[in-house]
Formats: structure tokens, C-alpha cells, sequence
């Protein structure tokens, strides 16, 4: 992989979006070096349009356009302001556009949503919108070690789960459920207001996600001791502060209902110098992706031989 240069000149500036979107992210970055904080902005920015072209916008010109970005080649000249972003990423930025090609296959997958079944389809699910990213993370930020490569699978798809289990409501209302069907049968409509029994039930599923991404953020802390320390401590305090998350949540006993969970500024701090601390200590040298082998054939070619097996 070549090494990337500064930050390209003319791609947007995607700080904003960072700080009023990826506030976890933001606080984080602010522990990088300049160079380092101003990619990860810029793929949080695109990785975010196209979330909410999937999330928000919708409709059959949502659709056009997603299956667009995903059927034609990124060049400098396209159309698309998207395509052309895309394509400086990864002329410029060593991007692999594999990766960036399945996340959009999640996403599209999220314009006609359908219920998750089961845990395997839970992970493949997460790995096509988040795991995917991870991998990006690498490339930006020059990172090649097969290690750190697959914690950053891991991570995402920690992040991911953490995600799913923080908007259990908020999906509801959207209509949408990413709880596996095989823990928790019940509909969206029917998360909106739930009964008694369904908050019971209900948050023994939320728990059971704060469960398996406890275990991917487990399976990803091998991967910082193979980042830049100048880096290093940036991505821990955001995946330390993101289970923190999960920690919030746990406090309420897994309750979805009862409004959004943040992790107060203070307990940010705390956590901060908690992830710094753990830097200190030696990771374990073994990192697993989760044990469905089915969910591997998802992965680019290229990194088939980097996630796969164990180290």
C-alpha cells in the first residue's frame, strides 16, 4: 500500500459533521495528531452521507443513487459529488474500495429492511456496515500490521452492536428492528409503546447485545499496540468511551424505553484516562472474528489471509 500524503485539498471540510454526528469521534480526535484527526473526519463524513442517504432521504432517488455509487466506477469526473469524493479517497488516500463497497451493500440493504434472524445474520450485518469501516481506519491511517487489521473488524462490529442496542427505540420508530428475531420476537410497532412484559423481555435482549459487543471490543484491544502512538491513544479513547455506552445502558438495567443514553462529559474524562491506562498493559496476541465461517466470506479478497484463523 503507498503511503498517503496530507489530507487532498479538494475534499470538503467534514469536521462539522463530525462534531455534531460522531461526538465520541470528535472528543477522540482531538488526542491526534492533525493529520491523522483530519482523515478520520473526512471518512466519518462520507460514511455519514451515506448513511442518511439510506436513513433519512429514502425513496426510490435515495435507492438510484446508492445502487449508482454501487455499480459505476469512482472517477474525478463523475456526476456524483459522492463518486468524486470516493474516488480522491482512494487515489489519494489509499482507501481499498472493497470495503467501501460492501458498506454500501449494507446500506442498501436498509432501504427495504428486513427483520434479522438470527446472531449470524446479526454479525454479517454488522460487519457490512461497520466492520467494513474498520478496515478503512487502517487505510487511512497507513495501517497494514494482519493483527491490528482484524481488531479493527472486531471493533466495528463492537460499535455497531453497541449502536443497535442504544437505538432499539429509535429504530422502533422508524420502523425498523435490528434485534435478532431468534431472542426477541416482537415488532416494531409493538417496541414503539411497549407493555410491561415486552419491556421485561426486551431489555434481557439488550443485555445479551451489550454481551457479544463486549466481546468484539475484547477481541479488538490487541489491535492498538500495532497503531502509531501518536494514533494510539486517540482510537482507544474512542472505542474505551463507545463501551462506555453500553455501560450507561447497563445502569438501566437494559431499559430501551426510557430515552436516549449518553455518556456524561465528566464520565468521558474518566474514561479517557482509563483508556490510556490500559494502554500500559500487554495485549493478548489472539483475536478471533466470531465463530460463524460463513460471515469470512464477506471479507475483500485481499484481507481474506488478515482476518481469517488465528495468531
Amino acid at each position: 500500500m503507498k503511503r498517503a500524503g496530507d489530507l487532498p485539498t479538494d475534499l470538503p471540510d467534514a469536521w462539522p459533521t463530525l462534531k455534531k454526528h460522531g461526538k465520541t469521534f470528535a472528543w477522540a480526535a482531538h488526542l491526534m495528531p492533525r493529520r491523522d484527526a483530519d482523515r478520520l473526519a473526512q471518512l466519518y463524513g462520507i460514511c455519514r452521507r451515506l448513511d442518511d442517504l439510506a436513513d433519512l432521504d429514502g425513496g426510490s432517488d435515495a435507492t438510484g443513487r446508492l445502487l449508482g455509487l454501487r455499480a459505476q466506477p469512482w472517477r474525478s469526473s463523475s456526476a456524483d459529488p459522492i463518486a468524486r469524493e470516493l474516488a480522491t479517497m482512494v487515489a489519494d488516500m489509499s482507501v481499498n474500495p472493497v470495503p467501501m463497497q460492501q458498506l454500501l451493500d449494507g446500506l442498501i440493504s436498509d432501504l427495504d429492511h428486513q427483520i434479522i434472524a438470527d446472531e449470524p445474520s446479526l454479525i454479517r450485518y454488522a460487519y457490512l456496515v461497520a466492520g467494513t469501516v474498520g478496515l478503512m481506519v487502517c487505510d487511512v491511517l497507513d495501517v497494514e500490521a494482519p493483527t491490528a487489521r482484524k481488531a479493527a473488524v472486531n471493533l466495528g462490529i463492537a460499535m455497531q452492536l453497541t449502536n443497535i442496542a442504544r437505538d432499539v427505540h429509535e429504530d422502533a420508530v422508524a420502523g425498523r428492528k435490528y434485534v435478532p428475531a431468534s431472542w426477541w420476537d416482537a415488532a416494531p410497532e409493538d417496541i414503539v409503546n411497549p407493555a410491561p412484559d415486552m419491556q421485561r423481555t426486551g431489555a434481557i435482549a439488550v443485555l445479551r447485545l451489550l454481551d457479544l459487543a463486549d466481546g468484539y471490543y475484547d477481541r479488538a484491544s490487541c489491535g492498538f499496540a500495532f497503531l502509531p502512538m501518536s494514533s494510539r491513544i486517540g482510537l482507544a479513547v474512542a472505542a474505551r468511551v463507545y463501551r462506555g455506552i453500553g455501560a450507561e445502558l447497563r445502569r438501566r438495567g437494559g431499559a430501551f424505553h426510557q430515552g436516549r443514553v449518553y455518556v456524561p462529559r465528566w464520565r468521558k474524562a474518566v474514561l479517557t484516562v482509563a483508556a490510556v491506562g490500559t494502554l500500559a498493559i500487554p495485549a493478548k496476541p489472539a483475536v478471533d472474528l466470531h465463530p460463524h465461517p460463513e460471515d469470512l466470506d464477506l471479507l475483500p479478497p485481499a484481507s481474506k489471509v488478515v482476518i481469517s484463523g488465528r495468531y
